[in-house]
């Protein structure tokens, strides 16, 4: 069973990579392999376990490492950037989509790379027939 795989956190006003993203698609930007710029720091103004970029990359803090660790939690990757304390976070494990599912809604199809910039309604409806 799936508990979550979502973690919500600020938007930091910061981006992993300025100017074009490696390994991404040039025309909707969706990112394929995401690369962790070594000289990236995270902004001090704000602080929190849990932000992130606005390219998408999750940061997370030391106590969040040290949650997952003593929790057990499998199959997660911690890569230290250059404020000390802040990781950025990947889940090795990806959960696919039944894309077939009625609730499920995916749009702005990117004809370069056959991804879609959105999906819409599908953990709402899976939660209400849960019971």
């Amino acid at each position: 069973m799936v508990i979550a795989k979502v973690l919500d956190g600020f938007v930091d006003d910061s981006f992993m990579n300025e100017g074009i993203i490696p390994h991404s698609c040039p025309k909707c930007l969706q990112i394929f392999k995401r690369v962790v710029n070594p000289e990236f720091t995270i902004s001090p103004k704000r602080i929190g376990d849990i932000r992130h970029t606005r390219d998408r990359y999750c940061i997370v803090s030391e106590n969040f490492k040290v949650f997952c660790i003593q929790n057990k939690y499998p199959d997660l990757v911690f890569i230290p950037i250059q404020s000390a304390g802040y990781y950025y976070f990947e889940s090795q494990k990806i959960y696919p989509i039944d894309t077939d599912h009625p609730s499920i809604e995916l749009s702005d199809p990117c004809l370069a790379c056959c991804s879609y910039k959105k999906s819409t309604n599908y953990l709402s409806d899976i939660f209400k027939n849960s019971g």
